[in-house]
C-alpha cells in the first residue's frame, strides 16, 4: 500500500487522501481496542465521524461533541452523509447551543444534549475576583464560530464595575479587522488586545 501510495501521490491525490484515510482510521480503531475505554469522548465533526467509522463493530459507547454550530459551518458533501448516516450510531451527542442541536434531525434528539459554555453571574463574579493583574485573556482563531464580538461586548459592560480590567485575545483569523473596527467603536483600544498568535 506504501508502494502504491507513492506511486499515485503526485498522479492521482484523491487516492493518495483515501489511502492515507484508511490508514488513520485503522491507526484509530487499534487505539481504541489497546485502551478498552469505558466510554469514548471525541471533538471536532471530522473526528467524530472517524472516531464512529472506527467504532464499527468494536461497540464502545461514543460520545460525539459539536465545538461548532452544522448550520453555519457546513461539510462537504461525503462527510455530511457520513455525519447523517454515523451520528445515529453516537451514544450521546453534546452541543453547545440550542441552534447547534437543531440541526440534527427529530430521531436523534433523545441523543443530544446541550452544555453551553459556564457564564459566571456577577455576584459569583465577587468571589473570583482578587488582587493582582488583572487580565482576562482567551486564545482561539480569530473566526465568526468563536464569536469574540459577544466576549468583546459582555467586556465592554463589565468596564463599568471593574475598570482595571484588560482584555487579551490570543489568536489570528479572518475576523481581525471587523473585531479591530468593533474594539475602535466601542473606544477599548486601551483595554482590549490582540497581540495575534
Amino acid at each position: 500500500l506504501t508502494q502504491l501510495n507513492q506511486s499515485y501521490n503526485r498522479s492521482n491525490p484523491h487516492f493518495s487522501f483515501l489511502i492515507n484515510s484508511i490508514k488513520c482510521l485503522f491507526s484509530l480503531r487499534k487505539t481504541l481496542k489497546k485502551l478498552n475505554a469505558d466510554v469514548v469522548v471525541s471533538f471536532m465533526d471530522l473526528m467524530n465521524i472517524a472516531t464512529l467509522l472506527a467504532n464499527v463493530g468494536l461497540k464502545y459507547p461514543v460520545i460525539v461533541c459539536e465545538r461548532t454550530d452544522p448550520n453555519c459551518q457546513p461539510l462537504s458533501c461525503l462527510y455530511q452523509w457520513l455525519r447523517w448516516n454515523f451520528y445515529p450510531r453516537a451514544y450521546k451527542i453534546a452541543t453547545q447551543t440550542a441552534s447547534a442541536a437543531s440541526y440534527f434531525t427529530k430521531k436523534l434528539s433523545k441523543k443530544i444534549t446541550i452544555i453551553p459554555n459556564p457564564i459566571f453571574e456577577p455576584s459569583q463574579y465577587k468571589t473570583l475576583y482578587t488582587e493582582g493583574p488583572k487580565n482576562i485573556v482567551t486564545v482561539g482563531r480569530l473566526d465568526i464560530f468563536k464569536d469574540h464580538r459577544t466576549l468583546i461586548y459582555a467586556f465592554s459592560s463589565l468596564l463599568s464595575h471593574h475598570s482595571d480590567l484588560m482584555l487579551t485575545i490570543y489568536g489570528e483569523g479572518v475576523e481581525r479587522k471587523n473585531l479591530e473596527r468593533l474594539i475602535q467603536t466601542l473606544h477599548l483600544q486601551d483595554k482590549v488586545k490582540l497581540p495575534g498568535t
